[in-house]
């Protein structure tokens, strides 16, 4: 009987999962630390910066979902886990959305611009949480 789930790769898999999580949180805690501090905003407009990252995020979820689909192939070493490595890929992705929202807080000085990336940056983590199915041992 062939085991259905490579359960090393799952367990790695939940523990990057948990520490990218965790570093939104950290990002939110930053971003409330450093602007408490005074300082003048780096951007008097930020729209068209906050269009650029919006636009970037909305691309990082399409290759996101495309990764998901399998539409966009991933090759992995000898001994590495495909599934491991999509879903490492996929996390890495919906974290720098967060990113987008700290650098945006950052130039702005306001940390109303950084709550949307970071919402969504969670939303895709947690959707994208590790499942033991979703680990299957490599062919």
């Amino acid at each position: 009987m062939t085991p259905t789930v490579d359960h090393a790769a799952y367990r790695q898999g939940r523990i990057v999962w948990t520490l990218l999580l965790a570093a939104l949180a950290a990002y939110y805690v930053v971003i409330r630390v450093v602007l408490a501090q005074p300082g003048t905003p780096l951007l008097t407009d930020a729209a068209s910066m906050r269009n650029v990252f919006f636009l970037l995020s909305s691309g990082v979820v399409g290759v996101i979902v495309l990764f998901q689909r399998g539409v966009l192939p991933i090759q992995a070493r000898e001994g590495l886990s495909v599934a491991y490595l999509r879903h490492v890929l996929c996390w890495a992705l919906a974290e720098s959305i967060g990113l987008y929202g700290m650098v945006l807080a950052f130039q702005t000085r306001q940390a109303d611009d950084a709550h949307v990336f970071l919402v969504v940056a969670a939303a895709l983590l947690v959707w994208l949480r590790p499942q033991p199915e979703r680990f299957p041992p490599n062919p």
